[in-house]
């Protein structure tokens, strides 16, 4: 049976609970501390590839936690805005990169990125959201995506992915996802533009992620 819209405002009002006590005893096994070690040449690689965009872009981070990836994006020009469920999070992000913020322009923000938005961006960088929220979510994560992006505007994103479809609850987070998982998730708002395997990562994560480039409808 579907769920209800009030469900998932619940279960993001326990997400957001949830993630703030993991980041307050510091039970974050995900921040490795630095930036993706694909992310640049992910984004330089898209940006030759797309002609419709060009530097700079306003780029969204949703679940950015502590913002090793707002900072790596901001480096490469782009004007960054980070979002994340955790005050905790983004308060410790804006520590680290008040000294940065004026001169890269980043923001940082306390948001949940389900929420209508406010302005919409050029590009979202997906890393680690997707598979922190349930696998019933996926679409919902999908349709929140487009609607936070301009006219043909693109999300490039780094995936978890396995062979095996619909992880069960128990198994995470992270919940992974089969490529067909995630292609259908997107394909009501999306076009899938290229998916291709990731070359660089963090030690025990190789052969676990995909890239996904998709195009807004």
């Amino acid at each position: 049976m579907p769920h209800s819209k009030d469900h998932f405002i619940d279960f993001r009002d326990h997400a957001s609970s949830l993630w703030e006590k993991r980041y307050l005893c510091g039970d974050t096994p995900w921040d490795k501390g630095q930036a993706h070690p694909f992310l640049k040449k992910a984004f330089q690689n898209t940006l030759l590839s797309s002609p419709s965009l060009s530097a700079p872009l306003s780029v969204l981070v949703p679940g950015c936690g502590k913002a090793h990836d707002v900072e790596a994006i901001a480096s490469l020009g782009h004007h960054v805005i980070g979002i994340d469920l955790s005050p905790s999070a983004i308060q410790a992000a804006q520590e680290r990169l008040t000294p940065l913020s004026s001169q890269q322009k980043i923001e940082l923000k306390t948001l949940d990125f389900f929420l209508p938005p406010k302005k919409q961006y050029d590009l979202i960088w997906e890393h680690t959201c997707f598979c922190a929220i349930l696998p019933e979510q996926r679409s919902l994560y999908a349709q929140s995506a487009a609607s936070h992006l301009n006219e043909q505007g693109k999300l490039l994103g780094v995936f978890f992915i396995s062979d095996d479809k619909c992880t069960e609850p128990h198994q995470g987070p992270p919940f992974f996802a089969h490529i067909d998982e995630v292609q259908d998730s997107f394909a009501p708002f999306f076009n899938l533009l290229s998916h291709s395997p990731v070359d660089s990562t963090f030690p025990g994560r190789h052969g676990e992620e995909r890239l996904f480039f998709f195009e807004k409808k």
